[in-house]
């Protein structure tokens, strides 16, 4: 009932008989063919330079892969990394929701926990405190002197490689052999600036020096720093009811879906509810106003040792930090009781219920690694490599949070309107009354602090005898890896409550006289409460609060630790002559993890946990092969078949969070880890066909199945009738968790076209050039478990999208250069509902557009300027059967850059 449509094989097919008829028609290739006449020496700088050197890079691959050549990767002001590989066809970054920047990658559309990162190889520690995606704006762009996404697994890479490997190739004084020194200054300016903390200078800087002695030393060493001071604007529209509407005028008292009310029907949504024809109507606005100053200091040095001949070896480092100081004010609407509709979109409600809060985010995330390394060249084509790296990930916010509340009343009745103009947008009766600090009495003030730290050091041998680049014949590769990955998370808060009759209203305490605007307020402005009135009041009267009974528990459920020690050897043979290459390769890894953490005892319990220790253990044999054919000097034909993994989230396997139990004592859920989880397991079929008939100018289409076994989704199961320790009647106690389902099947097509020198035009025509990639993936995805014991087959994989792609005109002509780059990513699931498909979250689909000009002033100076999100794209969760309902928006706004570049 639930195998996948096989799709897979007739790709296969299709793809097999392609390059059967082309390696029957590169049989006549002409060796000594004459070389094209007239064929005109193009000179390209900037940006199309670097795309010129990435193409050759791609060419002279043994896999399918792309990149970005860093000869100019730094010379473009960029947040980050992540920036920076907006430019590598069928990437795509994962903006923060609350930060904003570009920070997980994904891979042909793929989830990020599909891909792995790498710097030289070796893997990097996350920074976050649940994923094990790193976090690309954390590293600053000018780390990095290349940048190569290896699209087809070899077995010498890490395993989590299902969707790719991107590896970070680190600067070294022998790029530029000799003094060498570059520095980038840039002020930046952004349209969303704060207007309450405070408002800082916006802007970067970096320099890179680097110097070699005779032919044998280097060193080099780089510092940057990154400073934003910039405002995000939000919106939340938290939940839609869903209501019959007749359209023939103002209905009242309605039986709806998921109405909180007594004459209601169903009180939440089923899986066999359909809401199809129903009005949905919006349970909650928020709206929000985040103040941020944002840092990100880095350095970065290394010293080599190569004696050209036999020996050579290097140390490196880097400490990489990203300071966020988010000030976060909110002020929202809840609907109470029955609904009033006056049409499709619009109507009211009698009563309401608001909230004022405040929350202050420190959020400090530390990256820093060192890495020794060295080898013994006994032959040209013989050598003997060892490299050992530590690194460290960390991540800690602090939180100060304050919450005041007015009673619920007719008093806050108020209109919704779900079309003004992108959210919906709740209007009060009554707003004065919905704006008098002295209607708000304090229910909290809360300090919490949430930490995590990976630590993974890892060594890694390798034994090459007669596979470089250059190598023909039979050659072969042999090595041994082993990392132990330490991950631990800890979180304490400390909450203070108001002791009964003693709760201070907002006006006793303060607010800041600040009004700020609201995209979608229509004159609206907000509350904002003085955390530092409020801490002052709390000193002051120590005696009226008492702290949270809960705390302890709160304290405890969440935390847990994880260590992960993986093994493995792997052998790979290559053959290589004239046209043809053949990489074939085997890797037996060998995992032992061990999970502690709180689980509910008995399971069926919300309010006592034991600490809980859960070993586990798994090998897997994983082949791989690869195989390359130069066809003629311009046409290259790739397939390749791999079998490879993706292990689950941190919080998938070991982070447990506390129940919510409904108001009624009838219903409960818990969210528990599941330290069983397996491996996502891939059996990968990649093909592609290159064409490279001159310097710059490329064609590639390149098609890939990916069938994809134990998928990691989140599932419920109720259990009816459950005892809870401390309730008097049974109850709902529905549980959360991760769980391995059936299989998922990705086929994929992959297209790029570059021309960085549009030569054949007439006059100045010809000096543009452009580029333009595209991935469509075709998903046959797993079913959910429902709430009810049902299944649905899911629209998706979770965190992919159907459609990624990219276009960029570019500009070279003497000292100018320049690029205007437009970005699209088609709509990606964030959460999959196991009540009712209608409360699925997605990202929507999102465009923006970006652009530089660089003038080069002499070999040593040039100036540029930089426009970000020009189109102004807005990140926008959305809700509904078809995603037309807006849940959240964010408003980063426009940013410009201008600055100076030296290099000496």
């Amino acid at each position: 009932m639930f195998e996948p449509v096989r799709l897979h094989s007739r790709l296969l097919q299709s793809a097999a008989s392609f390059i059967a008829l082309s390696l029957l028609a590169g049989t006549a290739k002409a060796d000594d063919a004459p070389p094209p006449i007239g064929l005109e020496t193009v000179t390209v700088t900037g940006e199309a330079y670097a795309l010129e050197k990435s193409l050759e890079n791609k060419q002279n691959s043994s896999v399918v892969s792309d990149g970005i050549s860093a000869d100019d990767i730094g010379t473009i002001p960029e947040f980050g990394l992540g920036d920076a590989l907006r430019k590598v066809p069928g990437l795509v970054l994962q903006i923060n929701n609350g930060r904003g920047e570009d920070e997980f990658l994904t891979v042909r559309g793929l989830n990020p926990d599909y891909n792995t990162i790498t710097v030289d190889g070796m893997q990097l520690p996350s920074t976050e405190e649940t994923t094990r995606a790193v976090s690309l704006d954390v590293l600053p762009s000018v780390l990095v002197s290349a940048v190569n996404v290896y699209k087809t697994w070899t077995v010498d890479q890490p395993t989590d490689a299902i969707g790719g490997v991107t590896d970070l190739t680190s600067r070294s004084a022998f790029d530029n052999p000799g003094q060498h020194f570059v520095a980038h200054l840039d002020g930046a300016y952004w349209e969303d600036g704060e207007k309450v903390h405070s408002a800082l200078p916006s802007g970067q800087g970096d320099f890179t020096y680097s110097n070699t002695w005779g032919n044998d030393f280097g060193f080099v060493f780089l510092g940057s720093y990154y400073q934003r001071s910039s405002s995000t604007l939000n919106t939340y529209t938290l939940g839609y009811s869903y209501y019959p509407y007749s359209g023939s005028g103002t209905a009242t008292n309605v039986a709806a879906l998921d109405q909180t009310s007594t004459t209601a029907t169903s009180t939440t949504l089923k899986p066999s509810d359909s809401v199809a024809g129903l009005v949905p109507v919006p349970d909650r606005h928020r709206w929000y106003w985040y103040d941020n100053d944002r840092t990100r200091p880095g350095v970065f040095t290394r010293f080599d040792y190569d004696d050209h001949a036999m020996f050579h070896a290097h140390v490196e480092g880097g400490v990489f930090e990203f300071v966020n100081d988010e000030h976060r004010y909110s002020q929202y609407l809840n609907r109470v009781g029955n609904a009033t509709i006056t049409s499709d979109t619009t109507g009211s409600f009698a009563t309401g219920s608001p909230e004022v809060d405040f929350d202050k985010y420190v959020q400090y995330r530390q990256l820093s690694y060192i890495d020794v390394g060295g080898g013994v060249d006994f032959s040209d084509n013989e050598r003997i490599e060892l490299t050992a790296v530590y690194g460290v990930g960390q991540y800690k916010q602090t939180t100060d949070e304050d919450q005041f509340t007015a009673p619920t009343s007719t008093t806050y009745g108020f209109t919704y309107n779900l079309d003004a103009p992108t959210s919906a947008l709740f209007t009060p009766n009554n707003e004065a009354a919905f704006m008098n600090p002295g209607n708000y009495s304090q229910v909290y003030h809360l300090n919490a602090v949430d930490t995590s730290m990976s630590h993974l050091p890892e060594v890694k041998a390798e034994y090459t005898n007669n596979i470089d680049k250059d190598s023909t014949g039979l050659g072969f590769k042999g090595g041994w890896s082993w990392r132990d990955l330490s991950q631990f998370y800890y979180y304490n808060q400390y909450r203070l409550n108001p002791n009964a009759g003693t709760a201070p209203s907002l006006a006793t305490i303060g607010t800041i006289p600040v009004n700020v605007p609201l995209y979608n307020g229509e004159g609206q402005t907000l509350l904002l409460i003085n955390p530092n009135a409020v801490t002052s009041y709390i000193a002051a009267n120590p005696s009226s609060y008492t702290e949270n009974s809960s705390d302890p528990l709160s304290n405890t459920v969440n935390n847990y630790q994880l260590s992960e020690m993986i093994n493995a050897f792997y052998v790979e043979a290559q053959y290589k002559w004239e046209g043809l290459l053949a990489l074939a390769g085997l890797r037996y890894e060998n995992t032992d993890t061990n999970i502690s953490n709180y689980l509910p005892v008995p399971f069926t319990s919300t309010s006592n946990f034991q600490q809980t220790a859960t070993p586990n253990h798994y090998a897997r044999l994983l082949p791989s092969l690869n195989v390359a054919y130069d066809v003629t000097d311009e046409i290259k034909l790739r397939a390749a078949a791999t079998q490879n993994l993706a292990r689950p989230e941190y919080s998938q396997e070991a982070e447990n969070s506390s129940a919510s139990i409904a108001a009624s004592d009838t219903s409960a859920t818990e969210t528990v880890a599941n330290p069983n989880l397996k491996p996502r397991e891939a059996t990968n079929f990649d093909v592609s066909a290159e064409y490279y008939p001159a310097p710059g100018v490329a064609a590639s289409v390149a098609l890939f199945d990916k069938q994809i076994h134990n998928e990691i989704i989140t599932t419920s199961t109720t259990i009816q009738n459950a005892t809870i320790p401390g309730f008097t009647n049974p109850v709902a106690l529905t549980i959360v968790t991760p769980s391995n389902v059936d299989k998922a099947e990705v086929d994929g097509v992959e297209a790029a076209l570059s021309d960085v020198k549009f030569d054949f035009l007439p006059g100045p025509l010809s000096d543009f050039g452009g580029i333009i990639n595209a991935s469509w993936l075709n998903e046959d995805t797993p079913y959910l478990r429902m709430s009810d014991g049902s299944f649905r087959k899911l629209p998706a994989l979770l965190s992919s999208s159907k459609f990624v792609g990219n276009v960029s005109l570019l500009y070279s002509h003497a000292a100018f250069s320049g690029q205007l780059a437009y970005n699209y990513t088609s709509k990606m699931p964030i959460s999959f509902d196991t009540n009712n498909a209608a409360n699925d979250q997605w990202w929507a689909g999102i465009g923006t557009l970006d652009a530089q000009v660089m003038y080069k002033l002499d070999d040593n100076i040039f100036f540029r300027i930089q426009g970000k999100n020009l189109l102004n794209g807005m990140p926008q969760k959305v809700v509904g059967i078809n995603q037309q309902l807006n849940y959240s928006t964010l408003d980063n706004g426009r940013n410009y850059y201008a600055g100076i570049g030296v290099s000496l």
